[in-house]
């Protein structure tokens, strides 16, 4: 597999054309466009989730606020996988160890898998492949205590749609996108 830096390679002149199969086909492609093929690639696997409760008849889910280089963003809890760890069980680590709060925590549905390119502090290059969960608390923690070392700024309740709109990372707004449609609009009888 050969992962491609789509926006160096349009920089640099490469056309992308669509397939009739809807494969993007290209006449040449530099080897500075292909990710994996740098100095220091690797693969990082790692899991985390969107933490749900149910108010009042809406569903809100609970974001993390975090100090990157970039500046403060709202986010998801994810993390690294631990070896011998399953992807559930670190989104559950991750959620508790960077909210802050203690409960029993259940995964209730899997997301699936987003996959995208970061540069380290390094500047190496790796390749994300982030499992994402559906979780909830029991009890739903109203208060927490974030892990402030790892750059966690602030931890707060949102209802979906709000969510949607703070979450700015591009592999998250599908999955988002899709809670909204589910949940968003939609009122549970449970409090």
């Amino acid at each position: 597999m050969l992962v491609v830096d789509v926006r160096r390679a349009v920089r640099d002149g490469v056309r992308f054309r669509k397939g009739r199969t809807g494969l993007y086909l290209v006449e040449r492609l530099p080897v500075s466009c292909l990710i994996n093929l740098q100095k220091g690639f690797r693969e990082q696997h790692s899991a985390g989730g969107f933490l749900v409760r149910r108010v009042h008849g809406r569903v809100e889910v609970c974001l993390v606020s975090c100090k990157r280089r970039s500046g403060v963003s709202w986010e998801i809890a994810k993390g690294k996988m631990e070896p011998g760890e399953t992807p559930g069980a670190t989104a559950v680590r991750e959620l508790q160890e960077e909210m802050g709060f203690e409960a029993e925590v259940a995964v209730t549905e899997s997301l699936g898998m987003v996959r995208y390119v970061f540069s380290t502090p390094k500047k190496e290059v790796r390749l994300k492949a982030m499992h994402l969960f559906l979780m909830e608390a029991n009890p739903s923690p109203e208060s927490f205590s974030p892990a402030e070392a790892e750059g966690i700024v602030d931890v707060r309740w949102f209802p979906v749609s709000e969510a949607r709109r703070l979450v700015r990372h591009s592999s998250l707004r599908p999955v988002l996108k899709e809670l909204d449609r589910r949940f968003g609009s939609k009122t549970t009888g449970q409090r």
